[in-house]
């Protein structure tokens, strides 16, 4: 299972797609299976907390995932979580030093601890391929138009999904 998250700050609201992805092809999306917008239940002092934040959320989502996949007889490789915040991804893989970030609400440590058992990877993506912004920013027409098949099935892009399979 992988997916992707981002935040669109200042407004505070996290959003995540969740798919079950090809860990040689992450970004290959399948159709998802799981989606949340949320908006972040606190105040943070920076964007790089925010979307550590949102990070922790998306978190708590695919460990609810990964425990039910592991219930049904398909246990997990550790989960690719997809962000496009370097602040973010380095707190979470401890490859940043946090020096400013001693105000960080502690239950968003959770998500660093999770990567350090191995649940999950944070990998970074390019804003302009984030799905997850489809939820929670206004965007411009072609990246709206570029997002909306992956996210939208119809029976016709199904079909050309299909066809082009």
């Amino acid at each position: 299972m992988d997916s992707y998250f981002d935040l669109s700050f200042p407004y505070a609201v996290a959003g995540a797609i969740f798919f079950l992805g090809n860990h040689n092809d992450p970004t290959r999306i399948n159709g998802s299976i799981h989606v949340f917008s949320s908006i972040i239940p606190c105040i943070v002092a920076s964007a790089g907390e925010a979307e550590y934040a949102a990070l922790f959320a998306a978190g708590q989502h695919a460990a609810s995932i990964r425990t039910t996949l592991s219930d049904m007889g398909y246990p997990q490789n550790p989960t690719i979580i997809m962000c496009d915040n370097t602040s973010a991804i380095g707190i979470a893989t401890d490859s940043i030093k946090q020096k400013r970030s001693k105000a960080i609400d502690m239950r968003f440590h959770w998500i660093r601890d999770r990567v350090r058992q191995g649940q999950f990877t944070i990998a970074y993506i390019p804003t302009s391929q984030n799905l997850a912004d489809y939820f929670t920013k206004n965007l411009p027409h072609d990246l709206h138009a570029q997002f909306h098949p992956f996210l939208v099935r119809t029976s016709t892009n199904a079909s050309e999904t299909t066809a082009s399979s």
